[in-house]
């Protein structure tokens, strides 16, 4: 949070009272902190953060208040897929209710969106009714509270798919920036004629004011110049809308040069008194035989365990870890063994992942000669491996994608089960970047449990933070094969600067490790030259802190001849025979 330019006083920087706080602001005194999404665990309040337009962004339009308030949203928006609730689902009746708080409501016939709570008020007849807005489509409803239910918290962390703009340099007629005049607000006119205006378009191009002044404010509507666009072919272009708004006729409004968001303002409506609200079929509770997921069985101190509850017991359901003589199945004559490099999981010289692959052939080519000629393509190799690493992510995005078969892992069993020094393993559901290339469901191992829990991937490798809701039991028929990806850490050699031997090394010399570890070919490492960590004190002192390390003290590429260990001496890093630990 901080001030571009001339710097203003701090309670113009952070809003003595904001609607809806970006962050916390300790009493003019020290750094901001952000408002974190989801549950706070100290005040139970719940927080979904909106997003904020900052560039130029192709729009669809939600809804018009005023030129004040405009809802639009961004085409790739996930509002109609991983936002939306269908059948069969767990439907959760809210019992309390809070201004300010999210739910899920009917948003369509028998389907559910988020939704936050805006007021809670009394009808004519003296019952309570609920003003709710959908915070994905910026729709806005009066429903009755039954047929309100609870968000799971792990919905809390997708933001608002609506977002809020402000149509720049526009301003009621007859207003002066330098002047003082009384309370001004926008005629109904004019918010209808904006209306008709912004909805001739197919979608709008809207570009993002820069400011002097960061708001501590999600509600604040992003000043922006709006376009018209009526197809893609006209991206770049498009309509002014400010200009057609001032030619439609004897608005009571005015153009205001301005340069800097920071001072642009905003208008409330003219209103007219209207009816009670008209409560919707949908909105007067939830559908009759609604269909839920099967509840899975948790388990109990007392509770006897039948077969198809050991399936699932994360106690039972272990994840054999690798050893050296499983590593002896991959290597050949001259016992060597394939790797093929996890790039992207790459950290640093003490902490790399790879999967070990297999020299093969073709079954077409093993009948026409000898199968123990392997053609020399570690390219087929390569992509030998990793087919068979999709064909096992397959399988288990097939499995986990059925609601019925995950089974949520509480963040209490998990920590219980650490606590206890046991070995927990799940499946997670990984985000897109990651799920793309090895599947949407995961094997994983729960390093630790706190706010979030941090997971070792075991088939594609690395580490991360995750939500605890995004964990779930593994079956017991996906624990019976080895973890497919390694971890790594190099032997003998130290930073160049550290003489602690704690495996940690500079920034440079973690970027040189990763751009000389190549990718595309597969590494050469003997079966001499790698060893599995001895103890969790070996571990410890590698600067990795996971379990099943194994260390390297020399590997080469398949296309060179010259050690890779040389190669890093070359560059920088010291060679010691005792770095991080003593070879056994």
């Amino acid at each position: 949070m901080i001030g571009i330019g001339n710097r203003p006083p701090e309670e113009e920087l952070f809003d003595k009272k904001p609607i809806e706080p970006i962050a916390n602001y300790p009493n003019g005194k020290g750094d901001p902190q952000m408002i974190m999404n989801g549950i706070d665990q100290n005040t139970k309040a719940q927080k979904i953060n909106r997003l904020v337009l900052s560039r130029t962004a192709i729009v669809e339009l939600l809804r018009v208040e005023s030129p004040s308030k405009i809802w639009v949203r961004l085409t790739n928006h996930i509002a109609d897929d991983t936002l939306t609730f269908k059948e069969p689902f767990d439907l959760k009746p809210k019992e309390s209710f809070k201004i300010g708080e999210y739910a899920i409501a009917p948003y369509q016939a028998r389907t559910f969106r988020r939704c936050l709570i805006e007021d809670i008020r009394r009808d004519n007849n003296n019952e309570t009714i609920v003003d709710i807005l959908f915070i994905d489509d910026a729709l806005k409803y009066t429903v009755k509270p039954e047929c309100l239910c609870e968000m799971d918290e792990h919905y809390m962390f997708f933001p608002w798919q609506a977002i809020q703009i402000s149509l720049f340099q526009l301003f009621p007629r007859d207003f002066n920036l330098k002047g003082v005049q009384p309370r001004q607000k926008w005629s109904k006119e004019t918010c209808d004629n904006l209306r008709e205006v912004l909805e001739q378009f197919e979608f709008l191009r809207v570009e993002a004011v820069l400011s002097s002044v960061v708001f501590n404010d999600y509600s604040r509507a992003t000043p922006c110049h709006i376009f018209g666009i009526e197809n893609y072919m006209e991206l770049e272009t498009g309509s002014d809308i400010l200009d057609l708004l001032l030619s439609t006729g004897n608005l009571p409004i005015t153009r205001i040069p301005l340069y800097d968001a920071a001072k642009h303002q905003f208008f409330a409506v003219e209103r007219s008194p209207s009816d009670e609200e008209q409560i919707l079929t949908i909105h007067r509770g939830i559908p009759e035989e609604w269909k839920m997921t099967k509840k899975p069985v948790l388990l109990g101190k007392e509770a006897t365990l039948s077969s198809d509850i050991q399936d699932w017991d994360p106690e039972l359901c272990q994840i054999p870890a690798f050893t050296e003589d499983d590593l002896k199945s991959f290597a050949d004559e001259n016992n060597d063994i394939l790797f093929s490099v996890e790039g992207i999981c790459t950290k640093s010289p003490s902490r790399w992942y790879a999967r070990p692959i297999l020299k093969t052939c073709d079954e077409e080519e093993a009948e026409d000669g000898d199968e123990n000629e392997i053609e020399d393509d570690p390219v087929k190799w390569m992509i030998n491996g990793n087919e068979e690493l999709l064909s096992a992510a397959e399988q288990l995005d097939t499995y986990y994608s059925v609601s019925e078969n995950r089974k949520p892992l509480t963040h209490e069993e998990i920590k219980n089960l650490l606590a206890k020094s046991k070995d927990v393993f799940a499946v997670c559901a990984v985000n897109e970047d990651k799920s793309a290339y090895t599947g949407e469901w995961q094997r994983v191992q729960i390093l630790k449990c706190e706010t979030f829990a941090e997971v070792l991937f075991l088939d594609s490798g690395g580490c991360d933070m995750v939500l605890t809701s995004s964990l779930y039991r593994i079956h017991e028929q996906h624990c019976r094969y080895l973890p497919k990806c390694l971890q790594l850490s190099i032997h003998g050699l130290a930073s160049g600067i550290n003489s602690s031997r704690n495996g940690i090394f500079k920034s440079s010399e973690c970027e040189m490790f990763r751009s000389a570890l190549k990718v595309d070919v597969p590494l050469v490492i003997n079966l001499e030259d790698i060893q599995l960590a001895k103890s969790q004190m070996d571990v410890e002192k590698s600067g990795i802190f996971n379990k099943n390390v194994f260390f390297v003290r020399d590997m080469r590429s398949y296309d060179e001849d010259e050690s890779f260990m040389d190669y890093l001496k070359s560059r920088g890093l010291v060679e010691d025979e005792k770095a991080p630990v003593e070879w056994l």
